[in-house]
C-alpha cells in the first residue's frame, strides 16, 4: 500500500527500512524521503515505524541481544 504518494513510498519498504535500522521518523524522512512532498503521510509513516518497531519485541538480534531491550533503551531516552 502506498504511504507517501509524493514519493511514492509503500508500507513495505517501511517495513524493510525499520529491518534495517530505521528507528525514527528522521531516519525514514532521510532514508527513504518519506514526508517530504505535502507531509500528509507522515501520521501513517509513524504509525508504520512504530507497528514495526512493537512486532520486533522479543525478537532476538543478530548480536544476542533483544529487541525489546533496544526499545525500552530507545523509549527511555525519548529516541521513540
Amino acid at each position: 500500500m502506498y504511504v507517501c504518494i509524493c514519493k511514492a513510498v509503500t508500507d513495505s519498504e517501511i517495513s524493510r527500512a525499520v529491518a534495517g535500522g530505521v528507528t525514527t521518523i528522521d531516519d525514514l524522512r532521510a532514508c527513504l524521503s518519506v514526508g517530504s512532498g505535502c507531509g500528509k503521510c507522515l501520521d501513517a509513516a509513524a504509525a508504520i515505524l512504530r507497528k514495526q518497531l512493537d512486532d520486533q519485541v522479543g525478537r532476538q538480534t543478530p548480536d544476542g541481544s533483544r529487541w525489546g531491550d533496544i526499545r525500552s533503551k530507545l523509549v527511555l531516552s525519548g529516541a521513540a
